[in-house]
């Protein structure tokens, strides 16, 4: 939609539970949307997480922890949003620019700046009390030492959740950005996860740390946008657009999901290693938003909340559909004859997926595209072996004389896996004029008034 020199759009209307949490106070319920149990998820949690949660149950039972993520889901970033909605009150660009100077140059740069903006940049130029450098990066290694198989298990994991998962499917689908520009938002999420492993995404002024908190200001675009578009009927009964409880959710899984799947599959690391990989993704979180109190404080604590979110996840929505027809379309058309053909030879990708996710999340994905009756039973078997065959690889070079040099080593710089997922993509981004990843495709989302939705490219057709 067209933005005007300064957008007077109103708020969205205040719901009972729109506020932010302090220390004390009541907290609010597990919104109706989330209430009913993520039926797709269950043999994967009791594969994955049941093993470090004492007595664990398909439906998770009542603790303080839980209580916490049920509550968070009503709120999203403070600081953040904050900060979108003083630039919403500005001249198109202003705001963007006093953020990108703070960025650059530090808050100092910036005659009078907001209180919100100040508030941030207090919280960026802050580490927190707990921040240990030399524990992040020995998280850091640890993590990048997790096997090839755990990692693109997380990877896969990560899809089901993107397409399937009722929070950020029906935040990807409505933005329409996998049905628009699949190629920048897959370009850029690819650079980020890499960006996340290098050294320097901790340093301030370093490009990595920028970028963590470009995503940051996007998601909180994306936010105050859906807010609107969607309406009070959609908070009342989902809670908070990327709330800080899925931002929670997303940065365990990414921290601690493959060295999870290592364990699962024969390679048992060292418990100091999972809490090192642990406070090295707490503190991204932290950059990207998540509250304080949110952030775990053990592995325990870690596996009690992913447990308790995916178990709440919900099911597909009215986008999974629209985006994964897409997803084949775009590959038929980026390929040619060769992409049409991966509709029917589609099975050893899916039934990987299906291996790590369960088969029943992967029947949701393509129920509503020509590959709802592709058989993943074969290729299950297959994954299973490979996955296997991997890690207790790795189960075995971790006997060698050497391992913490070798960690040290391979992680100099960043981790291999995301470097090659990064050029992999790269090309086909380049192909659709994609070579950069500023994260700013959001600027003008927040100003998307209630009732409109944001505006959506035509669907392709998975047919042809």
């Amino acid at each position: 939609m067209p933005e005007s020199a300064a957008t007077n759009l109103e708020p969205p209307p205040v719901h009972p539970n729109h506020y932010w949490y302090r220390d004390g106070m009541p907290l609010r319920p597990l919104p109706a949307g989330h209430q009913h149990l993520t039926f797709y998820a269950v043999a994967q949690r009791r594969r994955y997480l049941a093993p470090w949660i004492p007595g664990w149950r398909e439906t998770p039972r009542p603790t303080p922890i839980h209580d916490l993520v049920a509550d968070h889901m009503w709120q999203g970033d403070e600081l953040m949003d904050a900060v979108v909605e003083d630039f919403r009150r500005m001249k198109t660009g202003a705001g963007r620019r006093l953020f990108e100077r703070a960025l650059d140059h530090g808050i100092g740069s910036i005659e009078a700046p907001s209180p919100a903006l100040s508030a941030l940049f207090e919280q960026l130029d802050t580490p927190p009390a707990w921040f240990d450098r030399a524990l992040w990066e020995e998280g850091r290694r640890c993590w990048i030492d997790a096997s090839f198989a755990g990692k693109m298990g997380m990877g896969m994991q990560d899809f089901i959740a993107t397409y399937v998962g009722t929070d950020v499917s029906s935040a990807v689908g409505a933005t329409g950005r996998f049905v628009n520009v699949w190629a920048k938002r897959q370009l850029e999420s690819n650079v980020w996860f890499w960006n996340m492993t290098k050294p320097d995404v901790i340093d301030r002024f370093s490009p990595t740390f920028k970028d963590v908190i470009r995503v940051r200001l996007m998601h909180a675009q994306v936010r105050a946008g859906l807010r609107r578009s969607w309406g009070p009927e959609h908070y009342e009964r989902f809670g908070e657009p990327i709330s800080n409880s899925a931002m929670l959710g997303g940065a365990i899984t990414f921290g601690l999901s493959p060295l999870i799947i290592d364990y699962a599959h024969g390679r048992r690391r060292p418990p100091a290693e999972l809490e090192a990989s642990m406070w090295y993704w707490n503190y991204i979180a932290y950059l990207m938003g998540v509250t304080d109190e949110l952030l775990p404080r053990s592995v325990a604590e870690a596996m009690q909340e992913l447990d308790f979110i995916a178990a709440h996840a919900g099911g597909a929505t009215e986008w999974t559909s629209q985006m994964a027809n897409s997803g084949v379309a775009a590959i038929s058309q980026m390929c040619g004859p060769a992409g049409r053909l991966f509709q029917h030879s589609a099975a050893p990708f899916l039934g990987f997926v299906a291996f790590y996710s369960g088969e029943p999340a992967v029947r949701e994905l393509i129920r509503d595209t020509p590959l709802r009756d592709v058989r993943l039973a074969d290729w299950r078997m297959v994954a299973a072996v490979a996955v296997n065959l991997n890690i207790r690889a790795r189960a075995t070079t971790d006997h060698l004389p050497g391992r913490r040099a070798v960690m040290r080593l391979r992680a100099r710089s960043n981790d291999p896996f995301w470097r090659l997922a990064v050029r992999m993509i790269r090309p086909v981004a380049a192909d659709k004029g994609v070579r950069s990843t500023p994260y700013d495709h959001h600027d003008h989302t927040p100003n998307t008034p209630a009732g409109c939705p944001i505006e959506q490219a035509p669907v392709q057709s998975a047919n042809g």
